[in-house]
């Protein structure tokens, strides 16, 4: 075999077979209606960011609120459950500590391009909704 097909070959395998990383989600409902309110829940949503790192970048999302989604993106998919999963529960310790509530809509999994899709339809219906109309200051 020629040396620059060999080359080309080993440079096309190696592109092809590096780890792609994985994306990691879980939704969760915080709310709290003591007297600290909505800084209690930005504080238990900045529990979470703790949890991310360099490797592991932990990013919180608002759907609607009391609606959030904690995302990672990980190599390594074990991994990357377990940080969201001890997210999930810093923020619930957080928020409890405070007198709030913490409910978990979705646990924490590898997401597909499929629920990516859903995430934006649900995004995209909940911006419809709240857009004004005619007849709104009746």
């Amino acid at each position: 075999m020629p040396e620059d097909v060999k080359a080309m070959l080993i440079a096309n395998i190696k592109r092809r077979l590096t780890p792609q990383p994985i994306k990691i989600r879980a939704d969760v409902d915080v709310s709290c209606y003591s007297y600290q309110g909505i800084d209690a829940v930005k504080n238990a949503l900045r529990e979470a960011k703790k949890f991310g790192s360099a490797d592991f970048p932990m990013t919180i999302s608002l759907i609607a609120p009391p609606q959030y989604t904690i995302q990672t993106t990980s190599l390594e998919k074990k991994e990357g459950i377990d940080r969201c999963n001890k997210a999930v529960e810093a923020v619930r310790a957080s928020i409890l500590a405070a007198g709030g509530r913490l409910a978990v809509k979705m646990e924490a999994k590898a997401t597909t391009s499929r629920d990516e899709e859903e995430l934006a339809r649900h995004l995209a219906t909940m911006a419809a909704e709240n857009n004004e109309v005619d007849g709104d200051e009746d």
